[in-house]
């Protein structure tokens, strides 16, 4: 059932936003507002899609709660991606974070008291009027009291410091917004389309460039498999919470002197545990089978994710989903079966440790996303990834033992099996491998992240080139051949995991993003 209007707001301001939602209501507006119109049982994220999508326009509450809640910016993302008319309301004289610029750069606002007075209810009736072509029981109030839309703010969202006027003549790129769907629109949305493709392409080469290295090491010395996983942890935590503190103090336009925590809970320590399996798990299963072998068996993780996401938290399956299933696990045969031909017997166990490092980096992106707001700036994210990472180093540390004694041998101290040349090596791959990567990743999905399922696509075919880079390099440095039909397998592996992606990618516009981070 549509509604007039779906009231966006933060849950420290319900009581406010109840009581602008019985006064409209008391008007004839038909108001959609959650928690109250969630049906029972069903989905909280499917009920606020389907109501915004449905509703004739978005009352965005602006505030300062509301400028630090990520489910107020999805709200307006959605509102914004379904063309609905959004009317920001401030009710406390806050101006929109850097968040909502992008979605409210041409909209004036409504600046209201906390509650309303009877003259601004008019004022917001009128307006939803207008806006939302619905019709309120508003016979008795004279139109010449409220203004039209280009006079509801004092000020626009610009640098300017008038207020925008009809008779004011604009140029185009001040009245089009970034995200018009215009002619001059596509100018701009065509080199980040294209800018994000070539980013996520990058990271592949780095990431894949760091499996080889990882290869080159672990191959000669089985024994420093926890070696390397510490170095490459280590730096990469210390370089992400380093350059998390240099973006805050570079970006942040008042920077306060309250530092970022982590959240150290259980979910945070289980989402670690299972991020130090993934790359413990992959490191020995590199001593064993080639890089791009792990790579290929690591990457199904996207199999895994989404088939966590459908039975855990019970998600739609995308439309593409189970035949792209179907072309990457046929892929990833096709690359493997043909090269382990000639192998040692171990190769098994270092399929089935391939395996096991993508089953655990899929356990990990579930528990790491599956619940919970992650932080929505990027020298949060990164302080916190970082502090995770190190979390992680010192989490498989158990696991290492018990590799080392019914295994591998050596030494059961950490740093004391590995030569100096291959832990400079390895340090340096986990800066570049892992936090240049990180941050390459992270730049590909927001260049990308509203610009339809075209980008979605993109960005997948760009991450998909992992396995084909760790095979190139691996080629070229290492001399591993690579047969007509691995090759074969490679087509039908980026074909799958395009398709497969590019549902999680497109999900993600509704739900928290999936985390993306190189083992």
């Amino acid at each position: 059932m549509s509604r007039d209007v779906f009231i966006s707001h933060s849950s420290d301001d319900k009581d406010i936003a109840q009581n602008i939602c019985a006064e409209l209501e008391e008007r004839g507006i038909d108001v959609w507002i959650a928690p109250r119109d969630i049906p029972a049982g069903r989905p909280w994220d499917e009920a606020i899609i389907d109501a915004i999508q449905s509703a004739n326009g978005v009352l965005f509450l602006l505030s300062e709660n509301a400028n630090q809640s990520k489910q107020t910016k999805r709200e307006v993302q959605i509102a914004d991606e379904s063309d609905k008319p959004i009317i920001p309301v401030t009710i406390d004289g806050s101006e929109p974070s850097e968040r909502f610029k992008y979605y409210l750069a041409t909209i004036q606002w409504i600046e209201v008291e906390a509650p309303p007075t009877e003259t601004e209810y008019e004022i917001i009736t009128r307006a939803i009027s207008t806006e939302c072509d619905v019709e309120p029981d508003t016979s008795e109030i004279a139109s010449e009291e409220f203004p039209s839309s280009s006079d509801w703010g004092s000020l626009p969202y610009g640098d300017s410091d008038e207020t925008a006027s009809p008779e004011v003549e604009k140029s185009p790129s001040e009245e089009i917004p970034l995200s018009s769907k215009q002619d001059s629109g596509i100018q701009i949305w065509v080199p980040r389309l294209y800018l994000g493709f070539g980013i996520a392409l990058l990271s592949a080469l780095t990431w894949g460039t760091g499996n080889v290295v990882t290869r080159w090491t672990a191959a000669q010395l089985p024994r420093t498999s926890f070696d390397i996983a510490v170095l490459k942890y280590v730096l990469a935590g210390i370089f992400l919470i380093i350059s998390g503190f240099i973006i805050k103090q570079r970006h942040e336009e008042q920077p306060s002197g309250v530092s970022y925590r982590p959240k150290l809970n259980n979910r945070f320590m289980t989402a670690a545990f299972f991020k130090g399996i993934n790359t413990y798990s992959w490191i020995l299963a590199s001593t064993l089978i080639p890089a791009g072998f792990v790579a290929t068996l690591e990457n199904l993780h996207v199999v895994w994710t989404s088939l966590l996401l459908i039975i855990v938290f019970a998600r739609d399956i995308p439309g593409t989903w189970f035949g792209g299933a179907v072309i990457v696990v046929t892929g990833a045969a096709l690359i493997t079966e043909v090269g382990v031909q000639g192998l040692a017997s171990l190769s098994e166990v270092g399929l089935l440790l391939a395996v096991v490092s993508g089953v655990a980096f899929a356990l990990f992106t579930v528990i790491w996303t599956g619940e919970g707001e992650r932080p929505d700036k990027l020298w949060e994210r990164s302080i916190e990834m970082g502090v995770l990472l190190l979390t992680a180093a010192i989490a498989i540390y158990p696991l290492h033992i018990l590799v080392s004694q019914f295994w591998l041998g050596g030494s059961l101290l950490p740093l004391t099996e590995i030569p100096p040349l291959h832990a400079i090596v390895q340090a340096i791959n986990g800066l570049i491998g892992i936090g240049v990567t990180y941050f390459l990743m992270n730049e590909a999905l927001s260049l990308t992240r509203n610009l339809g399922r075209i980008s979605s696509l993109l960005v997948a075919i760009g991450l998909s080139f992992a396995v084909p880079f760790t095979m190139v390099v691996e080629f070229f440095v290492l001399d591993v051949s690579v047969s007509s039909i691995q090759m074969i397998g490679v087509v039908l592996f980026i074909a799958g995991f395009t398709a497969v992606r590019a549902g999680i990618l497109e999900r993600s516009k509704e739900e928290p993003e999936p985390t993306e981070q190189p083992g």
